[in-house]
């Protein structure tokens, strides 16, 4: 039996939209299917305000320490106006008017899927028989099984307006390990909020490199929040006007509670073992070429799991796409696919982390390190709190990369490309950039470690030297 369209994607992800979109540019049929409710404009307006806020609270700051007064504070009503006018430009962008203009067969509906005769996707009334389905939802934040939390009337990205909007509290408890609860805690805390971020795992920021995420308890520290690592909250019970959360062993008080603990895929409820996909909790697996266990749908972004990257979630978009419309050639190489965290200072990594690295290579691991205090560039830029971590195998293989400051995510991206194209650590000498100097610290530190590691070359440099002088 034949199939009405070449490629049908379900969701509203901007991956989704992007990937329905190349795969009309290539003359493909193209379906796309929009759920009839999401909270794509409130999860993105969030995010864009919360970037700004911490964007202008640390421009304030490095005013006041360069001795440049204040006139005046944030007005943060003003800051999540021009915030929604930008959400409001994005969804301009993609409107289904504007898809349709593409040749892309827009619907919104409930989607459902009959297996037999042959697999068909179901929405609005219509049925659209294709070769292959991307599944591509948004985000909406995961909310942990906390007791009582519902009567708190807690905040999460999707009502962060309502907290902005109103005066702010004197305490919040910010719940959660997502990179956007690092985000909240700072951005509240340089607000003047007393904010203690409660985490149940051992470390901020767990699936980052453990050194890089001391340095980011520690930044959060610094600017006044209370990090309490180890710490699950298991009840919360809101007393008159004070909420009480259970908080490990502790009782801890606070005026308002915002949730950050992570993400999942805005989908209703679906028979994925009628359609032969396995799932591991919310997150679908996938093979390297982004299929399911069902070869005929693939999936991209929140339902694999993560941060809820949209960069992440483009890249493999794409790379789905072209395997489902040409042939299942190419494969997702995250080991290479750098990741940039929206927080303050930036937070930028590609590939393993540390205990990873040890793990596979134990005490043959070569481990340079660059405080960026050391940096001439560094001093000038006022970016004297950076830091930056390689990690190389003994023949000089690239096997990871780390860098923390407002320089992090254009140092990662090099690594990055270096990594892709399987050169060593002495490429690092061909690259031109503002950054340098940072690969030139590390450069000289490599050489270090390997005539370190080579007695007999050094010796022979030393005798050629020697010669050289007599």
């Amino acid at each position: 039996m034949g199939v009405e369209y070449d490629w049908v994607v379900l969701g509203d992800s901007t991956a989704g939209m992007r990937a329905a979109s190349v795969a009309a540019g290539w003359g493909a049929r193209v379906a796309l299917i929009l759920p009839p409710q999401s909270v794509w404009a409130e999860v993105q307006t969030s995010q864009i305000a919360l970037e700004q806020l911490q964007r202008l609270t640390r421009e304030r700051e490095r005013s006041h320490a360069w001795g440049v007064a204040a006139t005046s504070g944030i007005d943060r009503h003003r800051v999540w106006r021009i915030c929604r006018e930008i959400t409001e430009n994005l969804q301009a962008l993609r409107s289904p008017a504007g898809l349709a203009m593409q040749g892309i067969d827009v619907v919104v509906g409930e989607v459902d899927f009959l297996t037999q005769p042959q697999l068909t996707a179901i929405a609005a009334e219509r049925k659209f028989p294709s070769r292959a389905y991307l599944l591509a939802p948004s985000a909406k934040p995961t909310i942990p099984p906390i007791q009582g939390l519902e009567d708190t009337a807690y905040y999460d990205l999707t009502t962060l307006e309502k907290l902005l909007h109103s005066e702010l509290p004197p305490r919040i408890a910010v719940v959660g390990n997502d990179p956007h609860a690092v985000s909240v805690a700072r951005t509240f805390a340089w607000l003047g909020v007393d904010v203690a971020l409660l985490t149940e795992a051992s470390q901020v920021l767990p699936q980052e490199d453990p050194q890089m995420a001391r340095l980011i308890r520690a930044h959060l520290e610094a600017c006044g929040v209370t990090v309490l690592t180890r710490t699950p909250v298991l009840q919360a019970r809101r007393i008159q006007d004070t909420i009480w959360l259970q908080a490990g062993d502790r009782a801890l008080e606070t005026d308002a509670v915002v949730v950050a603990a992570g993400w999942e895929a805005q989908t209703h409820e679906i028979d994925w073992k009628a359609l032969g996909i396995r799932r591991q909790g919310h997150r679908i697996r996938t093979n390297p070429r982004l299929q399911t266990t069902n070869p005929q749908i693939y999936a991209c972004g929140s339902v694999l799991g993560g941060y809820n990257d949209p960069e992440l979630a483009r890249y493999e978009g794409d790379i789905a796409t072209k395997n489902a419309l040409f042939l299942p050639l190419w494969n997702a190489d995250y080991h290479t696919f750098p990741r940039v965290l929206a927080i303050e200072p930036h937070l930028a990594a590609v590939g393993l982390t540390e205990p990873q690295a040890k793990r596979r290579l134990g005490d043959r691991l070569v481990v340079l390190t660059c405080p960026f205090y050391r940096l001439a560039s560094a001093q000038r830029q006022d970016d004297r709190s950076g830091f930056g971590k390689l990690l190389v195998s003994p023949d000089g293989n690239l096997l990871g990369a780390h860098f923390l400051g407002a320089r992090a995510p254009a140092l990662v991206e090099a690594i990055a490309l270096l990594m892709s194209q399987n050169r060593s650590i002495e490429a690092l000498a061909s690259l031109h950039s503002p950054d340098t100097e940072v690969f030139s610290y590390f450069l000289t530190e490599w050489r270090d470690v390997w005539r370190h590691q080579h007695p007999r070359l050094r010796n022979l440099l030393q005798a050629w030297f020697d010669w050289r002088r007599d």
